[in-house]
This record gives structure tokens, C-alpha cells and sequence, in this order.
């Protein structure tokens, strides 16, 4: 007995000497810490004892609202882990821009595709961004625009059968649209999603995948790797996400190479000589020295962030237009008369003049941004203001609360209003209160071929159809499963034009 209490005591000792050791190390950050407002948090836990009951629209509630009840910057801990909310251009441009905060939160830790660019940090970030920033330069963006055309009106003829017929969620058809569009486009992958749109097994994975994550990120025990092994949520993840999802990037990769055997397309001293150069072909370049599971990481990342952001903003665009007839009716004027009313002939140039179109998926993007809350990693203290944000802590940026703010974007921000970024009223903003596409140097790799693809769907759907819808804006709510989602859902309906 005296032999099991001295060893019980000595546990005890030794893990009390590391905790002190623990805190002592992160003395300078409780320091700093405690200058900064925020809620109070529990022992160990922080203020995971309030996330972890709570809905996914709760919790993109709690991340609105709570913040904007202490002083800028305003902190709280989850578990060890301090987080601080930026939540002012001014604060987001300097987090954004700083070479101390290039780095994502250890909170990605926790998810998948750990080497793509959304996540990796470091020289391996820089190194992928400048190998892959060819994939989606101007010129291939405009060999692109073909296939975004021939890809829209597959999604027009889904769309057709919902003609005179009950509300439909728009969604599900640009979400495979999109999804075949990028395939193809950037992995040279060869498929047929659109035929059977609203049934993808990949496109289901990826849903279920992404309420996995964010069910694993809500609930603190599930953060220690132990404990989450233990734990259904894991087995589903195994399932849904590593035995599922992540598998296309096999598929993609051996058919990749197989056609280029085919074609006989690789040169030891070129690397692969295909145009327009894609995504994969950057990834297979010898110079770039991707090892396998890079690759696989990159393309696992673009087609999962890719096809879904895409779809997204084209679906709450069409639902805004469907919401405001008047805005509607001034995009198909303004495509009438680019495209000269029966020459409907798609290239880059006329996309371009679309201006009044870019303005309306501007609005959009601000009311609605596929990605709400981002993070980053302060690799050093960052001074904002008369505040000092600690190294090792965890910035949120709060795009969905810049965005929607009455202090940068007047009184009526929470107001659909396309006129807010017209050349002479868009000039008065803050370049940070508007980061759809994140900004500094990790700005979306893809942001222009987002954009030229979106406006190719739009037009080619405007100029086929009519949308009305009996969703109200003021009634619709958001939450999040890593990206934004509606509660309501984008549901339409449809007449011929």
C-alpha cells in the first residue's frame, strides 16, 4: 500500500512540475493576455464548455456576436489555446500583410490535407504558391472560358427541368457543375457528374466530411488525438473523408498519367507540355519536386475548397436576384447588350464588361462569404494599436463581421445593395473591409478564375431563364460546417426567358 501511494504521489509531482514548467514557459503570454477583454473561461477548458452543445448556427452566432461585447481586440481561451478576434480593417491589414502571422492555426491541425495550400504554412507555402501560381494566370484563365461555357449549359439544362414547376435548391446542380468544370479544367480529369447532379457520392462525402471536422473542433476532449481515436466521430471520418473523399486524388493522378503515356507528353528536361498548363500539370513538373503526398494534399484541396466555394456564390447570386427582380432585370440588360442580344458567343474580354454583373457577386460575396472566419498563427508578437498580440497565438478573422458592419459599410450594411460597389462609392471603403478571397499574401490562389467562371454561369443563366423566389432576405440565416451554409437553402424557381 505505501508502495502504490509513494508512485500515485509521484505521478502527481512530476505532472504538477510539468504544468508549472507549462505555465512558466507562457508567462510572457498570459502577461500580454491578460490586457486584452474577453469572457472569462474555465480551467483547462476555456470557453469549450459553451461551444460544446451548441448547433452549427448557435455557434456561427456565438462567433458573430460574442466578440462584439468587449474591446477590440477582444480574446478568449479555448482550452490552451489563445484566440484573438480581428475584426477591423485596420487590424486585418496588418495580420494579413505581417510576415509574423503567414502561418494557419494549429487549430488545422485537427483537419485533413495538411501539406495543401490552404493549410501548410512556412517555406513549404511559399514554395507550392509559386509552383502553382502558373495554373491560374490571365492566359489560362481565357483558354478556360470555353469550357466554363460548355460546362453552364449542362447546369442550364438541369436547371430546365424545374421550368413552371415547385421551388428548387440551385445548389445541388452548381455544386456538380462547378465540381466537373474544375475536374476538367484543372486535373484533366475525365467525367460525367452533371448527368445525375444531385446524387454524387463525392459530393456527399465532402458534406459530411466538413460537419465531421467541425464537430471535432466544438468539442475540446476531441482535440487530444487519444481520446478522439476512441470516438465514433473518428470511424465516420475514416469513412467519409479518408476511405471516401480523399480517394479522387488517386483516381486523378492515374489517369493523369495515363494520358500522358498515351500522348507521350513528358520531356525529362520540360516537364509536362500540355496547354493550357493546369493545376496538376504545375504539381507534376519535375522542377517542382512535389513528393507524393503534396500532391495528393494539393489536389485533394483544390477540388474539395474549389468546387464548393464556386458553387456557393453562384447559388446565393442567383437567390439575391431571384429576391430583387429589379437588379435582375439590369444584369440581363447589361448582358443583352455586351453580348449584342443574339451573339451570346462567351469569351474573356466581353465577361470583363460585364461590370454591373461584378458588382452584384461583390454584394453577394460580402453578405455571404464562403469562408466567415479564417485564422492565422502569430509567429511573434504583433503590435496593433496600443495592444500587443502574443507569438503562438491563434487570430481569427472575421470576415463575415467586417463585412456586415454598420461602421464600415453604413447603416444599412446588412442590406443587399450592388451599388456600394460602383467605382465612385467602392473608392471610399477600406481595402480590408471587403476580403472575400482573404488578402495579403495568402489572397485565394484562385480568385480570378473564380470570378470568370462565376460570371459565365450567370450570364448563360440569366439569358435562359427567369428566377423568383418566396424566400425573404431578412429571414435568412447562416451557419457554419467550415465553410458558410444557409439554413433556408438557395430554393428558386424558374421561367423561360
Amino acid at each position: 500500500m505505501l508502495v502504490l501511494q509513494s508512485l500515485v504521489f509521484g505521478v502527481f509531482i512530476s505532472l504538477a512540475v510539468a504544468y508549472a514548467r507549462f505555465l512558466w514557459k507562457r508567462r510572457r503570454m498570459y502577461h500580454l493576455a491578460a490586457k486584452l477583454d474577453g469572457p472569462k473561461g474555465l480551467p483547462f477548458i476555456g470557453i469549450g464548455h459553451h461551444l460544446f452543445n451548441l448547433s452549427l448556427t448557435e455557434i456561427f452566432e456565438y462567433l458573430m456576436n460574442e466578440p462584439e461585447k468587449y474591446e477590440t481586440p477582444s480574446k478568449f481561451w479555448l482550452g490552451p489555446e489563445l484566440v484573438v478576434f480581428a475584426n477591423t480593417p485596420d487590424m486585418l491589414q496588418i495580420v494579413l500583410n505581417s510576415p509574423k502571422c503567414l502561418d494557419k492555426s494549429p487549430l488545422y491541425d485537427l483537419f485533413v490535407l495538411k501539406k495543401g495550400l490552404l493549410i501548410v504554412g512556412g517555406e513549404m507555402w511559399k514554395r507550392h504558391r509559386k509552383a502553382l501560381n502558373p495554373a491560374f494566370s490571365i492566359g489560362n484563365i481565357k483558354k478556360f472560358i470555353q469550357l466554363f461555357d460548355e460546362k453552364s449549359k449542362i447546369f442550364v439544362k438541369n436547371c430546365e427541368k424545374h421550368i413552371e414547376k415547385k421551388s428548387f435548391d440551385v445548389y445541388g446542380y452548381m455544386s456538380a457543375c462547378s465540381l466537373e468544370t474544375l475536374l476538367k479544367g484543372n486535373c484533366n480529369y475525365v467525367c460525367d457528374i452533371q448527368s445525375d447532379a444531385l446524387n454524387n457520392v463525392y459530393i456527399k462525402n465532402v458534406e459530411k466530411g466538413a460537419k465531421i471536422l467541425m464537430d471535432r473542433v466544438k468539442n475540446i476532449l476531441y482535440h487530444f488525438e487519444a481520446i478522439y481515436h476512441l470516438s465514433k466521430l473518428y470511424r465516420d471520418e475514416q469513412l467519409y473523408i479518408h476511405e471516401g473523399a480523399l480517394k479522387i486524388a488517386d483516381e486523378i493522378y492515374e489517369q493523369y498519367r495515363n494520358q500522358l503515356k498515351d500522348k507521350n507528353t513528358f520531356n525529362d528536361s520540360d516537364g509536362y507540355q500540355m496547354e493550357p498548363k493546369n493545376f496538376v500539370d504545375c504539381l507534376l513538373e519535375e522542377k517542382n519536386q512535389f513528393e507524393m503526398d503534396e500532391i495528393k494534399d494539393e489536389i485533394n484541396t483544390l477540388v474539395a475548397a474549389g468546387h464548393e466555394t464556386s458553387a456557393f456564390v453562384v447559388s446565393c447570386t442567383i437567390l439575391m436576384l431571384s429576391m430583387f427582380p429589379e437588379v435582375q432585370q439590369k444584369v440581363f440588360e447589361e448582358i443583352e447588350e455586351v453580348f449584342n442580344k443574339s451573339n451570346y458567343e462567351i469569351d474573356y474580354e466581353k465577361l470583363s464588361k460585364l461590370v454591373y454583373l461584378d458588382m452584384v457577386i461583390k454584394e453577394t460575396m460580402r453578405l455571404f462569404p464562403v469562408v466567415p472566419f479564417g485564422t492565422r498563427r502569430s509567429n511573434d508578437e504583433v503590435e496593433i494599436g496600443d495592444k500587443v498580440i502574443p507569438a503562438g497565438t491563434t487570430i481569427v478573422i472575421s470576415t463575415y463581421s467586417v463585412q456586415r458592419s454598420k461602421n464600415f459599410w453604413g447603416d444599412d450594411a446588412d442590406k443587399f445593395n450592388p451599388e456600394r460597389f460602383s467605382p465612385e462609392n467602392f473608392k471610399n471603403i477600406h481595402p480590408y473591409a471587403y476580403i472575400p478571397f482573404n488578402g495579403g499574401p495568402r489572397i485565394c490562389i484562385g480568385w480570378r478564375y473564380g470570378m470568370m467562371f462565376m460570371k459565365t454561369i450567370l450570364t448563360n443563366f440569366l439569358r435562359n431563364f427567369e428566377a423568383s423566389t418566396e424566400l425573404k432576405f431578412e429571414d435568412l440565416t447562416c451557419k457554419i460546417a467550415l465553410s458558410l451554409k444557409l439554413n433556408q437553402k438557395c430554393l428558386i424557381s424558374v421561367r423561360k426567358r
